[in-house]
């Protein structure tokens, strides 16, 4: 009968937390040697994510700023001429509420104007003339 040569393990203390491993491998030059490669692998893992911060520093601090767009009031339903460069509803739904999401509240007022603010509620072409509701 052959049996499997039973392993004695070693409990091995490693900071705060304790485990055991097999005898062949707890040589305290083993062991030793293990932990200053760990401890150069954690060394140069943080150098890399201090690198990596420093380098997401400049990034942000050199992306462009959006501009600032200035609200219009809007009171009354008034008509609102589509200007070369307004590529779409939200960009003068932005310009004239400051809120680019509420451009479908402008389409659902010209359906009847143009109808294929239905398959599109954000197309827009220059010169359409658009009636514009009061800001929610």
């Amino acid at each position: 009968m052959t049996g499997k040569r039973k392993t004695k393990n070693v409990p091995v203390k490693v900071g705060e937390e304790e485990c055991v491993i097999p005898m062949e491998i707890a040589k305290p030059e083993l062991i030793d040697s293990r932990l200053d490669t760990l401890g150069e692998s954690v060394a140069e893992l943080f150098s890399r994510v201090t690198k990596l911060e420093e380098m997401l520093e400049v990034l942000i601090s050199s992306a462009p700023v959006e501009p600032k767009v200035e609200k219009t009031e809007v009171t009354d339903v008034h008509d609102y001429v589509v200007q070369k460069g307004e590529i779409a509803m939200s960009v003068i739904a932005k310009k004239l509420y400051g809120n680019a999401g509420l451009f479908n509240r402008i389409a659902a007022h010209n359906y009847d104007r143009y109808p294929e603010l239905r398959a599109n509620a954000n197309e827009v072409k220059e010169g359409w003339v658009l009636r514009i509701p009061p800001a929610p």
